[in-house]
């Protein structure tokens, strides 16, 4: 079963996310950026990682996160930033993540990117 990763996101996003996709992978919650490194390092086989760019507060939090997993880690897999704000999803974006939506688009991102990769 295929794994994701999903860094931060609130709880209903993580919620749904899990029973939109219940059967077809595996989620991984992490609400810090050391929990996320750690989910990372367990798990070399993820297909997929959700940032949210605010992780407990309004200030963006994961940047390094998105640069770490793609330069040093060599992750090269679907990275999605999860943001309401549009400027946020920028920022993820040239950090790294592959591509930006909304929250409550995650699922359906997900689910995409689940169907390229098999």
């Amino acid at each position: 079963m295929k794994k994701i990763l999903v860094v931060g996101s609130p709880k209903a996003v993580q919620d749904n996310s899990a029973s939109e996709l219940k059967g077809a992978a595996e989620i991984l919650f992490a609400s810090s950026t050391k929990a996320a490194e750690k989910h990372f390092a367990a798990n070399p086989d993820l297909a997929a990682i959700v940032i949210d760019g605010c992780l407990r507060g309004g200030e963006p939090k994961t940047l390094a996160i998105v640069d770490k997993f793609r330069r040093i880690r060599l992750f090269w897999g679907p990275m999605i930033a999860a943001s309401d704000c549009y400027e946020l999803n920028q920022k993820l974006i040239r950090a790294g993540c592959s591509s930006g939506c909304p929250k409550s688009d995650v699922p359906k991102r997900l689910r995409e990117a689940l169907e390229q990769q098999s």
